[in-house]
């Protein structure tokens, strides 16, 4: 009874209603008209296989065959391609439109990072002859993907002055820069100076570019001579670590000696069995207390040296900040380690932001730890700060 009441009273009701038209559709399917097949969404998402919808709708003449996919193929294999694309905005160019799959932020991103237009390789000869002024030097090897094109030299010691032994030369435009063993790093020294005392050395000699010290940088941390254990990326709690030399600890790739130490015989520490502070090239090339000792200015793309936007890169501002931090994603590959996870725990040093205006000190002073290291990095004071902690070396 119940069915047939109801029966009754929709019968009822489309009785009193108004049909304005008829709802019989007016014709055919239009061409083009049709639905995608799973089978056709699927080869879409999973390889790019373009697909033309069906002329017009049909309903399944047949069961599916066996080469219909179930939805569960579909999520499984789609879900594989996706995690293997794990992009974030800080990974694409900025302005650059992309699709993340990242959970929490999936659908269509905008890149935020500044990257580093890649150079065009314009490899010239490689120097034969050591230049003639200056002391000793190291020969690097270029690195084209970093932007140096063609080999360099580096002063193998931090610059001296030979007119004073404890390294405080008094007015700096006296006296000319010189790699040798004896005497303590010229220290006192403003950025400005420095930049004028490798010039004053004569055509082609400089304040090592940003450039050049990551290229130095680089080759370094690939060499396993320069870490403590021989093994990359290895800890310096497990014995191993990037050595940093002398930066005032005592551990498997530092030492606590005078601040700052040098190796002259005599009047000052012999360091001749004190590897720590040695580090070598792929070329067999060997510098000196490049991690420590003594703090290093470089020359930025800023006004007259300064930090400015180098790498096209609006440096971060603020305290210490590891290596490793996401928040240097920028920075990283242009004066940071190649590895993303490596910090002080592998001796790479750390870095402290500052402001545009302000100098590039890399290295570090002998009282840092390990703060100081191969890529220890300080942004905190100005070109015309000098003091016993700052130091600098030359390029050619």
């Amino acid at each position: 009874m119940k069915l047939f009441a109801a029966v009754v009273l929709g019968l009822n009701l489309t009785a009193g209603m108004a049909v304005a038209g008829s709802i019989d559709s007016s014709g055919p399917p239009s061409s083009g008209s049709g639905m995608y097949s799973l089978s056709q969404i699927y080869d879409y998402l999973n390889s790019g296989t373009e697909a033309t919808p069906i002329a017009g709708f049909q309903g399944p003449g047949l069961a599916p065959g066996s080469t219909m996919r179930t939805t569960k193929q579909i999520y499984d294999d789609l879900k594989a391609k996706y995690d293997l694309c794990p992009a974030a905005a800080v990974d694409v160019k900025s302005g650059v439109r992309f699709f993340s799959t990242v959970p929490g932020s999936w659908g269509i991103r905008t890149g935020t990072a500044q990257l580093i237009p890649t150079p065009t390789p314009t490899v010239t000869a490689t120097p034969t002859a050591t230049p003639l002024a200056g002391g000793e030097w190291a020969l690097v090897p270029a690195n084209p993907t970093i932007g140096t094109t063609t080999d360099f030299y580096v002063m193998k010691y931090e610059a001296k002055c030979s007119g004073a032994a404890d390294g405080n030369c008094g007015n700096p435009g006296s006296y000319i820069p010189i790699s040798q063993t004896a005497n303590k790093p010229w220290h006192t020294i403003s950025q400005t100076s420095a930049i004028d005392r490798c010039q004053a050395l004569g055509t082609g000699y400089h304040l090592c570019t940003v450039k050049e010290v990551q290229t130095i940088n680089r080759n370094i941390e690939a060499q396993t001579a320069n870490w403590a254990n021989g093994s990359i990326g290895s800890t310096v709690a497990a014995g191993g670590g990037l050595k940093r030399g002398n930066v005032g600890l005592t551990d498997s790739a530092s030492y606590d000696g005078p601040d700052p130490d040098y190796e002259g015989a005599g009047t000052g520490s012999d360091r001749s069995s004190t590897s720590k502070a040695k580090l070598v090239l792929s070329n067999g090339q060997e510098i000196w207390d490049w991690s420590g000792n003594i703090g290093e200015y470089i020359y930025g793309e800023g006004t007259g040296g300064t930090i400015g936007t180098t790498g096209y890169v609006t440096w971060e501002t603020g305290a210490w900040y590891e290596w490793s931090t996401s928040s240097l994603n920028e920075e990283r590959p242009i004066l940071g380690p190649s590895n993303s996870d490596w910090g002080t725990a592998q001796g790479m040093g750390e870095y402290y932001g500052g402001v545009s205006s302000n100098a590039f000190i890399r290295g570090g002073p002998s009282g840092y730890g390990a703060f100081a290291g191969c890529f220890g990095l300080y942004l905190n004071r100005g070109p015309s700060a000098a003091d016993t902690s700052l130091g600098f070396r030359c390029c050619k």
